[in-house]
């Protein structure tokens, strides 16, 4: 799914967008037709590989097999990971270490390091309560499913050629790689006790587990924190994420937290999530224990 809120299905639905987007080409699809036709070079060429000529279906397929074309499969980060050490810098290296130390694989996982999930914006922090102007364009997938979950949830871009794509997230709003990374720091880790739990007994892809884990744990975080305007949404997180991580996490933060206003409210979302009620009196006989 292409856009940051995966409103293009394919590529070819995102190749047909920019040429009638009023803020890009502000052109139409028969006006660029007219003009591609008075290139005889170029249609020479074109029917070559489209023998049914220059039209808007073909312009589109030939721009997505372009766009199919763009790919680094043998850069020096890939040399590293077939065991090439020599392949990327000492200061490289150490970037890679602070990477997976941080749980960035996380959200940028697989080969593309990134694309293949919608996550919420705003990991260190609550990223739209410093705006004063957050608008539609603002709300990510829950444009396209109209489901509440969704909203504020964006693609998570691949990181190949990253440095190349300035400027950075869905508002355009850093055109610094650096502070780009220093804005969206992860602020805890994935639990790698239930990550490999999940991967090993139930079978889960590490990459899924990773991330609903990581997800899940912010969400608790967000939720004992006592924040209104994150609340629903981490809450949501946690429903969205169930069928993978289980409501475990929840439950054990629920017990293991001795602060009595930040176990209400995990309370409060332990209920509003399961609709069971939570037993209280073995909290209160031993905050502390949990059994696994």
């Amino acid at each position: 799914m292409q856009f940051w809120d995966g409103r293009a299905p394919t590529l070819e639905e995102q190749a047909k967008g920019p040429v009638e987007n009023p803020i890009e080409m502000g052109a139409t699809w028969p006006d660029v037709i007219a003009k591609l036709k008075t290139d005889a070079a170029f249609v020479k060429e074109f029917t070559a590989v489209f023998p049914d000529g220059v039209n808007t279906e073909n312009v589109v397929r030939a721009i997505a097999e372009f766009e199919r074309s763009l790919i680094t499969p043998d850069s020096r980060f890939d040399q590293y990971l077939r065991g090439k050490v020599e392949a990327i810098t000492a200061a490289e290296k150490a970037g890679y270490r602070l990477f997976k130390k941080h749980a960035c694989a996380t959200c940028h996982v697989g080969e593309l390091l990134g694309g293949q999930s919608f996550e919420l914006m705003g990991r260190a922090e609550d990223y739209f309560r410093k705006r004063s102007n957050v608008g539609e364009p603002d709300y990510g997938r829950y444009n396209v499913t109209k489901i509440e979950r969704d909203r504020y949830r964006f693609k998570v871009p691949t990181l190949r050629n990253i440095a190349l794509t300035a400027p950075f997230f869905h508002d355009g709003s850093t055109k610094d790689l650096h502070e780009a990374v220093r804005a969206r720091r992860p602020d805890r880790k994935a639990a790698l006790a239930v990550v490999l739990t999940m991967v090993l007994t139930i079978g889960i892809p590490l990459g899924t587990a990773i991330t609903g884990t990581a997800a899940v744990n912010r969400s608790i975080g967000e939720i004992a924190t006592g924040d209104p305007e994150a609340y629903d949404r981490a809450v949501a997180r946690i429903e969205n994420w169930r069928f993978v991580v289980g409501i475990k996490p929840l439950e054990k933060a629920c017990y293991r937290n001795t602060d009595l206003a930040q176990h209400e409210r995990l309370v409060e979302a332990y209920r509003k999530i399961t609709g069971d009620d939570f037993d209280e009196f073995r909290y209160e006989f031993d905050n502390n224990y949990v059994t696994d």
